[in-house]
């Protein structure tokens, strides 16, 4: 069953400086998005195909030494499927604080610090398909719907040296304006840690090592160096005593359970090169031990097979499904991405004429899954329709089709594929 995702999305930004200290910059968004699903073991599906329009209204205002990013978030305003067509029936709005942060230098023993309190996005991840070091709230990559990513609530104190920043800091994931999957619900963690970040010559690395009551005890790295102005190398790993995760049962009578399990470890490593001609190219590869492997997939399948046959054992076969909810969804990912900047080429070309192709940017995104031979696509196609410095609108084109063998997990999504047609601009 096909799957198609319209998207229709207007993007807004306007700054305002109020009184000489407030500063609000304006950003909103409408997607108008059209889905249909396959029916899978693992999951029932309407094939019908569903309509939602959504809408999303950021302000960021800045007061001295404070920053707040709030949001209104309007998810349903309009639903067609198979129960019929609504306008505002079932419309969700959620206000939803994503960052309320006081950041200035403070003064302890006569050190300068750098101190930070109060809800904030912290962003230590290196990678572009997945970033280990995302330790406190994963940040969903390249997504096709309207997203508002909340921080986490923190206490921080950073302090520079010749070579780096040592920061120590207390972190609580539990603010949440938005609802929660349980899978994110039993992941909230609170704890505390340290970080050192350091630049040596060409080379960037940061060392983490946290403690909090989910994990109870993590450490991570990651490196990236610079070989040349075309070339570079990064990686990152972490290592964890538990995590909490989706449990198979021993029997196939029992239904999948989260529940907590004991060390794991995620790793990346990846290369970048970028040509004068505007060609940018990403290559990874990751691991991560939460998810389920190989075998664990094949029980999967094999048994929710066994069991949707007999409708009083529907919803256990319904359980596998949750297997798509962790971090990753299966252990052994390899991405390539490659984007042109057709700019950069007809400047390298010295071409006077078709100018208009400098305001198309093409991308592509291949995740492949090499123990299953699961594949995840995504192209996106962005034309800048106007820039004027004070404003700007651009136009994008994207799909994601989920696809490979027929027993692979990719494949296995209940989404088979979307289509998104995306507006943004700024004035």
């Amino acid at each position: 069953m096909k799957c198609f995702i319209l998207t229709l999305s207007l993007l807004v930004t306007a700054s305002n400086a109020y009184a000489n200290t407030i500063n609000l910059s304006w950003d909103w968004a409408t997607s108008f998005i059209s889905t249909s699903q396959r029916s899978t073991s693992f999951k029932y599906e309407n094939h019908d195909a569903v309509q939602n329009f959504n809408g999303l209204v950021d302000v960021q205002a800045d007061y001295l030494a404070w920053r707040g990013v709030f949001s209104i978030k309007v998810d349903n305003a309009y639903v067609n499927d198979h129960y019929g067509r609504d306008w505002g029936g079932q419309a969700e709005t959620t206000f939803i604080i994503r960052e309320l942060v006081w950041q200035d230098e403070v003064t302890i023993f006569g050190q300068t610090w750098d101190a930070t309190v109060g809800k904030v996005q912290i962003d230590w991840g290196v990678g572009y398909g997945y970033r280990a070091l995302d330790l406190f709230k994963p940040y969903r990559q390249n997504v096709l719907d309207l997203v508002a990513e909340e921080g986490v609530t923190a206490v921080a104190l950073s302090m520079f040296d010749d070579s780096g920043e040592w920061t120590g800091l207390y972190t609580n994931s539990g603010w949440n304006q938005q609802s929660l999957t349980a899978f994110e619900a039993a992941n909230e963690q609170q704890g505390v840690g340290v970080r050192r970040y350091g630049l040596v010559g060409s080379h960037e690395y940061q060392l983490v090592a946290y403690y909090d009551d989910i994990r109870q005890g993590l450490l991570g790295a990651s490196w990236v160096t610079l070989l040349d102005p075309q070339w570079s190398l990064h990686s990152s790993s972490v290592i964890q005593n538990n995590y909490y995760g989706y449990q198979q049962p021993l029997s196939v009578m029992g239904p999948v359970v989260l529940e907590q399990q004991g060390h794991a470890w995620q790793t990346l490593v990846g290369v970048s090169w970028a040509s004068e001609t505007g060609h940018k190219l990403i290559a990874e590869y990751w691991y991560d031990s939460r998810a389920w492997s190989r075998s664990q997939w094949q029980q999967a399948i094999a048994r929710s097979q066994q069991l949707i046959i007999a409708p009083a054992t529907t919803e256990l076969a319904y359980s596998y499904a949750q297997g798509f909810q962790q971090t990753n969804i299966v252990q052994h990912n390899l991405m390539l991405h490659w984007q042109w900047d057709l700019q950069a080429w007809l400047q390298w070309q010295g071409k006077n004429s078709a100018l208009w192709l400098a305001d198309i940017t093409p991308t592509l995104d291949i995740l492949y899954s090499p123990q299953d031979n699961g594949i995840i696509a995504t192209q996106w196609l962005t034309y800048q329709w106007l820039d004027s410095g004070d404003q700007a609108v651009d136009l994008e084109f994207s799909a994601r089709f989920f696809t490979g063998e027929n027993d692979s997990a990719y494949a296995l999504v209940s989404d088979k594929y979307m289509i998104a047609l995306t507006v943004r601009g700024r004035f």
